[in-house]
């Protein structure tokens, strides 16, 4: 059985077949993603139940600026502001699907003085998960931005975890003072606190040891980079149920 559910504030709940997923209108974040039943995404149990704080967990939307920024909040603003349905859920081919969207207000022109608008579509199929982001320039000057899809996956320990795509590609250490290396390895795991940015990475990665005992197959485009396939914190008990891989890039976006 299929079915496009309503919208429920403050979230969106999609449905097809035994697959399900949750987005909250408060940063766009898909918060839940059950495969045959199955959660694939972690949530922190430290994570704001009344949408007052960044969602921790999911996979939450870095715009425009990825990490500590001195014109505004670290990771941009797009994760806290609340977003508006562009298209409401609606069955296609057997998938269901919702756009959102997010334009500049007085708040963002107030620390990032540029006209935009984010879309973000979103289209959950049977075992699958395909997020497009579109930013549009709505202004008179271009601008740069730094944009990201930043999961949170849930496994059962990420340090059984084995990642491909990133072999031959140099990357960014922050755990040993932004040192610059070459990944030799044909499966990145992790054994230790890891905090690292590829660059220049394949367009497919395969992640194994997702919960379920499932490997998860990460196609991208236009996102050519890949951070932190690693613990979130070091020594913490905790943070081994957990792995992220964001994919994203600087960019800069003129005017036509």
């Amino acid at each position: 059985a299929f079915r496009a559910d309503r919208i429920m504030e403050p979230s969106i709940y999609l449905t097809h077949g035994q697959d399900t997923l949750e987005i909250k209108r408060f940063g766009a974040t898909v918060t839940s993603w059950r495969v045959d039943g199955e959660e694939i995404l972690f949530m922190s149990e430290k994570s704001s139940s009344d949408c007052t704080a960044p969602i921790r967990g999911g996979i939450p939307i870095v715009f425009p600026n990825f990490g500590p920024w001195a014109l505004g909040p670290h990771h941009g603003f797009a994760h806290t502001m609340k977003w508006t349905i562009k298209e409401p859920p609606t069955q296609t081919d057997q998938d269901a699907r919702v756009v959102l969207k997010l334009v500049d207000d007085d708040y963002t022109r107030s620390i990032w003085d540029h006209r935009f608008q984010l879309s973000l579509r979103i289209t959950l199929k049977k075992s699958e998960l395909d997020i497009q982001l579109a930013v549009t320039n709505n202004g008179g000057n271009g601008f740069d931005f730094t944009v990201l899809l930043h999961p949170y996956w849930k496994v059962p320990d990420v340090r059984e975890c084995q990642l491909s795509g990133c072999h031959g590609t140099s990357f960014i250490d922050k755990t040993r003072n932004y040192a610059e290396s070459r990944e030799e390895r044909e499966l990145v795991k992790v054994a230790e606190w890891t905090d690292s940015i590829y660059k220049e990475t394949q367009d497919r990665h395969t992640l194994s040891g997702i919960s379920g005992n499932r490997t998860l197959l990460i196609e991208k485009k236009y996102l050519p980079d890949t951070a932190n396939p690693g613990l979130l914190l070091p020594p913490d008990p905790s943070s081994t149920d957990v792995l992220y891989t964001s994919t994203g890039h600087p960019w800069n976006v003129g005017t036509s």
